[in-house]
């Protein structure tokens, strides 16, 4: 774990609790100033085109995402933004980003509001709420175990692919679990 990712997230939990129950704060500004910070800090470029794309559309008729973010210019993780404040527990913004996902291939998605980050396997053949990998708020998480959680996104981790054995072990963890 990288001492500029817990730094990072220092800073930008710092400022969710600043603006947490003041005025509302527009999605823009949420990735502004709590989201590009963290996705830096977990080694994205945002400002290379082959490595993050906003507002990336699959094809002309689709619905853009947010945030692409690709290896080897392949899209390896679609992220959605939503203003802080925005209730992510709304089943419909999980199935947006799953669809954003399905077509475009995207196995892993990533929605936060800045303050609550969860992750998804769109590819796993279950219904959408047993999709979620990782769920967890910087607020309410030690800065550690957030940066822990997060770094399995960053850009070195997708390229190990490290983050698909962790979702493996627990998944057939809750199958067994459930039968």
């Amino acid at each position: 774990m990288s001492k500029a990712l817990t730094e990072t997230i220092v800073e930008v939990r710092e400022r969710v609790r600043a603006q947490s129950g003041s005025r509302r704060i527009n999605e823009q500004n949420t990735k502004a100033a709590f989201i590009n910070p963290i996705l830096r800090a977990l080694g994205w470029d945002l400002e290379d085109l082959d490595e993050v794309q906003f507002e990336y559309k699959q094809g002309s008729q689709d619905n853009p995402v947010d945030y692409a973010l690709f290896i080897r210019r392949n899209p390896k993780l679609f992220v959605e933004a939503k203003a802080l404040g925005e209730d992510i527990d709304d089943r419909k913004w999980a199935s947006q980003l799953m669809g954003y996902a399905s077509v475009a291939g995207v196995e892993w998605v990533l929605l936060t509001n800045g303050s609550h980050w969860r992750i998804y396997n769109s590819h796993a053949p279950v219904p959408v709420e047993e999709k979620i990998f990782r769920s967890i708020g910087i607020v309410e998480a030690e800065p550690a175990e957030f940066a822990q959680t997060l770094e399995l996104l960053s850009k070195v981790r997708l390229e190990e692919n490290a983050i698909e054995a962790l979702w493996q072990a627990q998944f057939v963890d809750r199958q067994i679990q459930t039968a």
